[in-house]
């Protein structure tokens, strides 16, 4: 499916990783803090495992055949018309996604930094640059995740400093007393897909190097996004309380305009959102590169970049009609998108139980192909 044997080191795939999480984050403040309340960091580490153990389960499939692909081998554990029904259920889920974040950013830049500019041209420059670093292939995307890997953790950890004394530091003891179970599990419930959409490993896995270590990696990439995020989260709670916070749609950039430093460090909001665009690219490209994998394998190509360009131009008309406004897009992401998710991240679960009952493993996959 490539042109060459593309090889991701461990380091680049914990640092995929850990802007694979990043980039959906930013969006979930809001809806995390309206499901969990003053639960809502703790859900989010509780999720963070949950999540973690689904992307364990999906390796252990992958390590069946570490050397192809999952799609060209879930056949032989479930059978070749029921494995194309759920690969194009899993790519449509990761191309769904793409447009998604697309549309979700797009929404979000056109509020808050360019109302006068048509919504149309930020997402027609937003897919440009997903197609030519898909089109580039997967390792360099990675690779791009390194280079602002340590300023981004740096830059997003300082965060609470700059607020000072803007928090409501009696608000601190609500993080222990009002941590009610139904309440914590909710929101971790909520919170678990947006870590256990990492499965999409599955689909590059065999593009990667001492593969033995995968798992390392991915859990301390998104342990270091939960790492980053958790201070995030509380400081958002202790800045306007769990309530107005749950009904602002885009809280943590109200938290970010917020900060002023003696009145010389003010409107630092854009610095702190370009990162996270940064993040977002990254997500959307590994979604988007899932998807026309999918795309290719079902339509019998050996190399997916025939399909790139095709996908870009439906990528940027689906991210543009998926919804009328992004009062629709907001509503589906805090009623509806959790359940179709949990969905998705459970397939390669399914795939793994399936494999043990049957007795299938790298040996006797072997021999089915040779």
């Amino acid at each position: 499916m490539t042109r060459h044997l593309e090889r991701i080191s461990q380091t680049q795939l914990m640092m995929g990783m850990f802007f694979f999480v990043f980039g959906s984050h930013g969006f979930l403040m809001s809806p995390l803090i309206e499901k969990g309340s003053y639960a809502a960091g703790a859900g989010m580490l509780l999720a963070n495992i949950i999540g973690g153990v689904i992307v364990w389960a999906a390796v252990i499939l992958c390590r069946s055949l570490p050397s192809m692909s999952f799609t060209d081998y879930g056949h032989l554990v479930l059978g070749k018309w029921l494995h194309y029904l759920f690969m194009a259920y899993l790519g449509f889920f990761f191309f769904h996604l793409a447009a998604f974040y697309v549309r979700q950013f797009n929404d979000f830049i056109v509020q808050t930094f360019l109302p006068g500019t048509p919504n149309a041209m930020i997402a027609f420059l937003i897919t440009f640059i997903i197609v030519v670093a898909v089109r580039a292939g997967i390792e360099p995307i990675f690779r791009f995740a390194q280079v602002f890997f340590l300023f981004t953790i740096f830059s997003s950890l300082i965060i609470p400093f700059l607020l000072g004394k803007d928090l409501n530091f009696d608000m601190s003891i609500a993080f222990v007393t009002h941590v009610i179970k139904p309440v914590l599990l909710q929101s971790a419930m909520y919170t678990t897909p947006w870590y256990a959409d990492m499965v999409v490993i599955v689909f590059f896995y065999h593009a990667l190097a001492r593969q033995q270590k995968t798992i390392k990696s991915v859990f301390v990439g998104s342990l270091l996004t939960t790492f980053v995020f958790l201070p995030f989260t509380i400081n958002i709670i202790m800045r306007f309380g769990p309530h107005f916070s749950a009904e602002m749609t885009y809280s943590g950039h109200e938290l970010l305009r917020s900060i002023s430093v003696a009145d010389f460090l003010e409107n630092v909001d854009p610095f702190f959102i370009s990162l996270w665009f940064y993040a977002v690219v990254i997500k959307v490209c590994i979604c988007f590169y899932s998807a026309t994998l999918v795309a290719a394998k079902v339509c019998g190509l050996r190399d997916y970049r025939v399909l790139v360009p095709a996908m870009g131009f439906f990528l940027f008309g689906f991210s543009m009609h998926m919804s009328e406004n992004a009062s629709e897009v907001y509503h589906f992401l805090l009623e509806s998108w959790v359940g179709y998710a949990w969905i998705v991240v459970l397939i390669p679960v399914l795939y793994l139980v399936v494999a043990k009952l049957r007795g299938i493993n790298q040996e006797t996959i072997h021999n089915e192909n040779y």
